[in-house]
């Protein structure tokens, strides 16, 4: 489908192959209006309250502060972003009809609702918001169900009777369903809602100002740190890749954050560099994943990663020319499905073996230390 510059919003306000904006045989209020009425609703009454709710709940629940969870931004900037990361996924060749994008939109507005209730298991408590308040009026029983599958499978696991666990969650949905004269792909709908949301964990939603004061959960620390390094993400379809732009600083180099790993019950601490190393990993399965569900529909084979890094300008530099020497050269790398599948242990430097120094020294957080002090 052609977005031109706009986004899937836009689309449904105006969409130009559909001259029926209406549910067929249902009733007379054009899908655009009641997405408004509902998304409208959401942000006044509980987008703006999500990220505080379940850090409240963090502080109820957990009685060690330096391993609660001191949750990045949530609200509407954030269901805004993966709106956006959304529509410049798709192409010409992933013609969505009306209800379909009714449905992916209201999911991404209702994905992360749940951490109102509290972070472990928010994918699963979407239905109590879709229960409450307006949403009886806006949508139908079938209605509520798509939506809250589509977006519950962002996360989470699936448990299967013999109580062994699977991340592959978008598969226990059918693959597709017929409703009011519409074929909905409910599993192309929540593969495209998964990556979207896995591209949207940029600048904006870190708690900065916290962070440089030292005052948040130890173990909350890399989340916030990586999501401020973030700068910019760029989805190019038309040459099948996502783009990721990462500054860092240099007191971000020269010091390590903590992490609270809540399987080990511990907290560690590693450098930023090596939290970008795994998060863009883990993007890389993200995508291998999603992109069985939505094959022939959507084009990304590759991510391609830029981090470069810069002096801070304090106020009593002495000297503005220092803050413009080099400290590391640019790190760049691509991360794509070439590689012959491997159960073994597999590292960013397994995929992309360019990330070493002429030495043949791997490059990671400690040997950039290690070569900034020299």
């Amino acid at each position: 489908m052609n977005l031109g510059k706009g986004t899937l919003e836009d689309w449904l306000k105006n969409p130009k192959s559909y001259k029926n904006t209406l549910k067929r045989g249902g009733d007379g209020f054009p899908y655009y209006s009641k997405y408004e009425t509902f998304s409208s609703y959401l942000e006044t009454n509980l987008h703006n309250e999500v990220t505080k709710a379940a850090i409240l709940q963090e502080v109820k629940t957990v009685s060690d502060v330096n391993k609660m969870t001191w949750l990045n931004d949530h609200g509407p900037k954030h269901i805004q972003t993966v709106i956006q990361r959304a529509s410049e996924m798709l192409t010409s060749n992933c013609n969505l009809n009306v209800r379909e994008v009714f449905l992916l939109l209201n999911a991404i507005q209702v994905h992360d609702i749940g951490n109102f209730y509290g972070r472990i298991g928010h994918e699963k408590r979407i239905i109590k918001v879709l229960k409450t308040g307006l949403a009886p009026i806006v949508f139908d029983a079938t209605e509520i169900n798509y939506i809250n599958n589509i977006a519950q499978v962002h996360g989470g696991k699936i448990i299967y009777k013999d109580g062994t666990e699977s991340k592959n969650t978008i598969s226990s949905l059918r693959n597709s369903v017929t409703t009011n004269g519409y074929e909905i792909r409910l599993q192309l709908l929540a593969s495209i809602l998964r990556f979207a949301d896995e591209l949207a964990d940029d600048k904006h939603r870190a708690d900065i100002f916290s962070l440089q004061r030292g005052i948040l959960p130890k173990g909350s620390e890399i989340y916030h740190a990586y999501a401020f390094c973030l700068d910019s993400v760029r989805v190019k379809p038309e040459l099948k890749k996502v783009e990721l732009h990462f500054k860092v600083s240099r007191d971000f180099l020269e010091k390590k954050f903590s992490k609270y790993l809540q399987k080990e019950d511990i907290i560690i601490e590693r450098y930023i560099v090596d939290e970008i190393f795994d998060r863009t990993l883990k993007m890389h399965y993200e995508k291998i994943y999603c992109s069985k569900f939505w094959k022939n529909k959507i084009d990304i084979d590759e991510i391609w990663v830029r981090i470069e890094f810069y002096n801070n300008i304090k106020e009593d530099d002495g000297d503005i020319e220092d803050s413009l020497i080099e400290i590391h050269p640019d790190i760049t790398y691509t991360l794509n499905d070439f590689e012959y599948p491997s159960n073994n242990n597999v590292t960013i430097h397994t995929i992309c073996p360019n990330l070493k120094y002429d030495s043949g020294i791997l490059i990671s957080g400690e040997s950039i230390f290690e070569k900034m002090k020299k």
